[in-house]
């Protein structure tokens, strides 16, 4: 298995603007923090308790990011929020909020970039690239304290998808909670993706990935977790039985 070389280098202090910088040019080729809170009452008039992921948004809102950021992913898996194959997606609309934010960065209207970067990461506070992007539009806003902000959210994002495993077999299997943080991965590894399959292992689900390493050619093969996205298929085929009943 390959060294996480390239991934802790892209992790170190300075590197990660020139990272969002690459990605952007890449795609050209080829926010502050707003949350979004859960109505305070269930409309009948009685208090909701929130959840525990608002709960984390609290906890980051008043400066705290020395949070656990693994569970902090699970927590957002199990709010009213997460959706694993639509986290870059404006809230309401189709368009691919991503794609907006590079257009901006790239013509420097860095506060349009911002803007937009609210409304995503409005959405899913849990969007690793959301994150990336935000630290180049704030640079480049010259607010040095929300881009370290932000930061300091993808670094620890980033840091617990390969703190729960090196996905080397179903049992060191990366745990993800969505598509993108899959694919981000294997970006981040210089793998380019040849085949993905659905392997059932001990009462999970995983996606095995098999990749080519883009620097040495070499075949390689990643197991995710992906019990996280099973549960929310499950859920809303069981909404939509209940549904046409």
């Amino acid at each position: 298995m390959k060294e996480y070389t390239t991934v802790r280098k892209l992790l170190a202090p300075g590197m990660l603007a020139a990272l969002a910088t690459l990605m952007i040019l890449a795609a050209a080729c080829s926010g502050t923090k707003s949350t979004t809170k859960q109505s305070p009452d269930d409309g009948k008039g009685a208090a909701v308790e929130p959840t525990r992921y608002e709960l984390y948004l609290e906890r980051i809102e008043n400066g705290d990011t020395a949070i656990d950021f693994a569970d902090f992913r699970m927590a957002f898996s199990e709010s009213p929020l997460y959706n694993p194959y639509g986290s870059d997606k404006l809230t309401g609309k189709d368009e691919d909020g991503l794609s907006l934010v590079r257009a901006a960065l790239n013509d420097s209207n860095f506060a349009k970039a911002a803007e937009i970067l609210q409304g995503l990461l409005a959405h899913s506070y849990v969007n690793i690239r959301a994150h990336l992007y935000a630290i180049a539009a704030y640079e480049g806003l010259g607010d040095v304290t929300k881009a370290n902000h932000h930061r300091s959210m993808y670094r620890g994002l980033v840091k617990s998808i390969f703190a729960s495993g090196d996905g080397e077999t179903p049992e060191t299997a990366f745990v993800v909670i969505s598509t993108d943080e899959t694919y981000y991965i294997l970006h981040l590894l210089e793998l380019q993706t040849v085949q993905q399959a659905l392997v059932p292992h001990g009462g999970s689900n995983y996606d095995l990935m098999t990749a080519k390493d883009g620097n040495t050619g070499e075949t390689v093969e990643l197991y995710f977790n992906v019990d996280r996205q099973f549960a929310y298929l499950n859920n809303m085929f069981n909404n939509s039985d209940k549904t046409e009943k």
